[in-house]
């Protein structure tokens, strides 16, 4: 499949619940494709002036197209991801998670890179979870051969990134 393809089908399944941006430079890296989505939720007990509590979650997905993913160049995509949870996450009380998602699209992947990808981990936890967590969501999408490779907790979204609709 054509990268440009593939980049006007995820538009159409981001656009309905995630604000959208394309070609955005992020702590001096450019990524091609970049969605956010909020949500606060909140209980209230009579009147909605009566708030029990309110809770925030928050998903912010990085496409970036790198045509041949080696493990240095995942390892780099990698370290932007984790330094972009050091700038951006601002956990508060109301804050519950947030899911920083990398998405890498290539043509090519090698398997020393699939095997860094299924095995990659990171989270964080803010007051012992009373001010929430934080998750990075790996996924690299081979546009060749239409797999598609994720880490433990991109598991739960891998089914988005498929090819087929």
């Amino acid at each position: 499949m054509i990268y440009e393809e593939y980049i006007k089908i995820l538009k159409s399944r981001f656009s309905k619940h995630f604000h959208i941006n394309t070609d955005v430079e992020i702590l001096g890296e450019k990524v091609d494709f970049q969605a956010k989505f909020s949500q606060v939720s909140g209980r209230t007990f009579v009147t909605q002036n009566d708030i029990i509590d309110r809770y925030e979650n928050y998903e912010n997905c990085y496409i970036k197209y790198i045509p041949e993913l080696d493990l240095a160049k995942a390892t780099m995509y990698t370290e932007f991801l984790k330094n972009i949870v050091n700038e951006t996450v601002n956990p508060s009380q109301d804050h519950m998670s947030t899911y920083i998602t990398g998405v890498i699209l290539t043509n090519n992947v090698d398997p020393e890179t699939i095997y860094f990808i299924n095995n990659f981990k990171f989270s964080k936890v803010y007051s012992f979870y009373l001010k929430g967590w934080c998750d990075i969501r790996l996924i690299c999408v081979n546009l060749e051969t239409q797999e598609v490779i994720s880490n433990k907790h991109g598991k739960k979204v891998k089914e988005a990134y498929k090819l087929t609709s």
